[in-house]
């Protein structure tokens, strides 16, 4: 199913930093991009929007070059809104129903041995972590993001593979195929034996940030 399309200068707001911002859709992007050194997915039918923003300067080219892309995923048109129904004016409105395809993500992160599948479901953002065996984060993860242990939270679900979690207070926990888990900021971790790792992250802000530098 197409979703809403929005055209060059709709007033949009999209997801920024774990928040919402605003500002105008400057070009509509329709096939797999790279920017910022990631794989931004896009399709005729999933489009993404390289857009302003309102803080970056309204009309100044340096505010095309900041403009963000795969995360700035629109999220509603005011314009939309304003004509189709009043009553919905300044707010956000989501379909009853979403699906989206791990398989054909808006964003990918591939920092050594770990491939990251991000995608947006209304307000909420999903992550599939696979890491390879030999993978641990403060020998693959911590180079990119620079803090010396995991510093993001979790909540997610183990589909395959086994990994280990040493955390900042001595505390440890081995985690399989079945497990829900729950995760304070704070900790290393990484794959035990010789089978890839795959888990589902819920946590909107960690899948939408998580392994980005």
């Amino acid at each position: 199913m197409a979703e809403q399309r929005f055209r060059k200068g709709d007033e949009v707001t999209w997801r920024s930093h774990g928040g919402t911002a605003e500002g105008e859709v400057v070009e509509e992007i329709t096939e797999d991009t790279e920017a910022g050194g990631r794989t931004v997915r896009a399709s005729e039918d999933h489009p993404q929007y390289r857009v302003r923003s309102h803080k970056s300067g309204r009309g100044r080219s340096d505010g095309c070059r900041r403009a963000n892309w795969g995360l700035a995923r629109v999220l509603a048109s005011r314009n939309h809104f304003d004509t189709q129904d009043r009553a919905y004016e300044g707010s956000k409105r989501w379909p009853a129903f979403e699906s989206r395809s791990m398989d054909t993500p808006d964003e990918t992160r591939t920092p050594d041995k770990t491939m990251v599948s991000v995608v947006h479901l209304g307000q909420a953002t999903v992550a599939r972590l696979t890491v390879q065996p030999g993978w641990r984060w403060s020998e693959c993860i911590k180079p990119v993001v620079g803090t010396e242990s995991c510093q993001a939270a979790h909540l997610g679900y183990v589909v395959s593979g086994r990994i280990h979690i040493a955390s900042n207070d001595g505390s440890e926990l081995d985690l399989g195929p079945g497990d829900a888990y729950r995760l304070d900021p704070g900790h290393d971790a990484w794959v035990l034996g010789d089978e890839p790792f795959v888990a589902l992250e819920f946590e909107s802000k960690t899948a939408e940030t998580y392994a980005k530098g």
